[in-house]
């Protein structure tokens, strides 16, 4: 027996992508860091975030496991906005040593920009 394969046409689909507008980070954040990255004897670690308008600072930190270990909100002024983490989790307890994920969220009226990052605790 032989089997003849007919070759059928297949569908074909046409897919357009989405308009976005994204307002880059420099319009809205000029600089975020965590200093020090490297927190030591349990120096608490500032994230320092240059503004160049108003707005919501949401600061969000993780174990690399991605569970949550500590939030906070800010509302920034335009220039050097900073917040600080103690090294405690939302339960206000130590955390372990460690690395952890932070990510800034920054929501301004020129659009939304986040930074994410790691840092490191040694106890």
């Amino acid at each position: 027996m032989t089997v003849t394969m007919i070759p059928t046409p297949s569908p074909t689909a046409t897919w357009i992508a989405p308009s976005v507008t994204s307002t880059p980070i420099l319009d809205l954040v000029r600089q975020i860091q965590a200093v020090p990255n490297l927190s030591q004897d349990r120096e608490p670690i500032r994230f320092e975030i240059n503004l160049d308008s108003p707005a919501k600072i949401l600061l969000n930190l993780y174990t690399v496991a991605g569970e949550g270990v500590y939030s906070t909100v800010i509302e920034g002024a335009p220039g050097e906005d900073s917040c600080v983490w103690l090294l405690k989790n939302s339960g206000n307890l130590p955390v372990a040593s460690g690395i952890y994920i932070y990510a800034v969220r920054v929501e301004g009226p020129a659009g939304t920009a986040t930074r994410v990052g790691k840092v490191l605790v040694l106890h």
